[in-house]
């Protein structure tokens, strides 16, 4: 292996052997400043970087009477010098000197000891191996100068020329080795975050979820294939568009609340459940997850967001409550009626009492009061007003005890009928558990209707339970007679 002359194995330190200097002429410093300006252009108009370091290779060759001129960059992960540029005589970049590594040859040396190295006597150096190449080529000077950034090697150059090389030009070709290196670490990171826009642009385009890309002001910026599956908009007639503007009409107002929460800096991210327009009018069901994007000075940029299309999902579980409710219904005689939405349940009854609280057992009380005074005002004879009472009992617990609050209205009918309806927003009770919830006494979950609800079914006409996520309503209704 060799690294720019014949030679085979590392030298020892050599101090070193510049030619005096002298004050450099007018025409000297023309030409080092001549250096100077064609090594930058090759640094900042060149877009490769083989192709940046080879002008600047040649600048060399050109302003300091080499005979030639190298470029190594290192490749770090294998500790490795690899040759990206040469000019002058020797043009080629395979060959032994293409890989050396750190440590050694005198290549590997001036990279491992981060000095340069520096001698007018190429004949007798020990680190200019093979002696009978130097004679035959009439080398007469080399210089190398390992090319550092923050305390980080990025490479070694180094020249041969067949003249001495006085004290002025080697300092210039330091200062060019100081431009080099920092026109290499620019010029990677350039490419290092080309190569991230690449793959996160890569990612996007191929990802199976939709992916968006947001304003502040919820206008979508960027988006991918899949999401245009999903709205049946082209990429083009996204872009600008609020997404707001095919929102589901009643989830608007909950997707605008949470986005002004995320805007503000309450919360870092949220994930919602929401319905989309498409573009040919049809309803799909998504599940959002979207996350504030900061710019470098931590001010809200953006939002990126992951939509992924649950219409199917939906479907399904809408399929598996109807069933659900209809067996529900069958075993219960019809007193258990399992809502999918509010406007399932039964409106309130003409002549409501005021909202009770249900934060605490003072709530539960003066609700089992308002239950039994508004039995009796029906005409409930006695027994059934306790059914009633017992029935609001389990219901209301439950609320205090798992929701940890909740509201409860009591209205009554025309006919004597009474309807006492409690709400709260705890977290429900899961579709799996519900037969177990309504069938088996005594049974308990982290939801707020987990125990009780068999023994409110024995004892009123009939229970509307609508329960998911965002909390539980269960209406529970008592005629002044038992049905027949």
């Amino acid at each position: 292996m060799s690294d720019g002359d014949p030679d085979t194995q590392p030298r020892s330190n050599l101090e070193t052997e510049p030619t005096p200097g002298t004050e450099p002429s007018l025409r000297e410093k023309n030409r080092l400043l001549a250096l100077s300006a064609d090594v930058g252009r090759a640094l900042t108009t060149r877009h490769t970087l083989p192709d940046m370091l080879r002008g600047c290779a040649e600048a060399l060759v050109a302003h300091l009477d080499a005979a030639f001129a190298r470029i190594w960059t290192l490749n770090a992960p294998e500790n490795m010098l690899e040759l990206r540029a040469s000019a002058g005589i020797y043009t080629h970049l395979d060959g032994d000197h293409g890989r050396i590594p750190i440590g050694a040859f005198k290549i590997g040396l001036i990279a491992q000891e981060r000095k340069p190295h520096l001698t007018n006597s190429v004949i007798g150096d020990p680190r200019v191996l093979h002696q009978d190449w130097a004679i035959r080529e009439g080398m007469v000077s080399f210089a190398g100068y390992p090319l550092i950034v923050e305390e980080r090697v990025v490479g070694v150059v180094a020249i041969f020329a067949r003249v001495a090389l006085p004290e002025q030009t080697l300092q210039a070709l330091g200062a060019v080795a100081d431009q080099i290196a920092v026109g290499i670490d620019r010029k990677r990171t350039e490419e290092a975050l080309r190569a991230s826009e690449s793959r996160y642009r890569a990612a996007i385009a191929h990802a199976a979820v939709g992916v968006t890309l947001a304003d502040m002001e919820d206008r979508c910026l960027e988006t991918n294939a899949a999401f245009c599956n999903i709205v049946g908009y082209s990429e083009e007639e996204l872009i600008c568009k609020d997404f707001q503007s095919f929102t589901y009409p009643e989830d608007r107002a909950a997707s605008i609340a949470q986005m002004d929460r995320l805007r503000g800096g309450e919360i870092p991210h949220f994930v919602m459940e929401k319905r989309y327009v498409r573009k040919d009018g049809r309803v799909v069901w998504v599940q959002n997850s979207v996350a504030l994007v900061r710019d470098a000075d931590g001010n809200p940029e953006s939002t990126v967001a992951l939509t992924e299309d649950i219409s199917e999902r939906k479907e399904a579980a809408a399929r598996q409550r109807r069933m659900l409710r209809d067996v529900l219904a069958s075993v219960t005689e019809g007193r258990l009626v399992l809502c999918q939405q509010v406007e399932e349940l039964p409106p309130p009854l003409a002549d409501a009492a005021p909202l009770i609280p249900l934060s605490s057992l003072g709530g539960l009380s003066e609700l089992r009061q308002a239950a039994r005074d508004a039995a009796r005002k029906a005409g409930h004879p006695e027994d059934r007003v306790a059914d009633l009472t017992i029935a609001v009992s389990e219901a209301g617990m439950n609320t205090i005890v798992h929701a940890h609050a909740g509201e409860a209205l009591v209205s009554t009918g025309v006919g004597g009928g009474v309807q006492v309806r409690i709400q709260d927003h705890g977290a429900g009770i899961t579709l799996e558990n519900i037969p177990n919830a309504a069938l088996k006494k005594g049974f308990t979950t982290a939801g707020t209707l987990g125990q009780g609800m068999k023994m409110m079914l024995e004892t009123v006409d009939r229970v509307y339970l609508l329960t998911g996520e965002s909390g539980t309503t269960v209406v529970i209704e008592q005629d002044r007679a038992p049905t027949p």
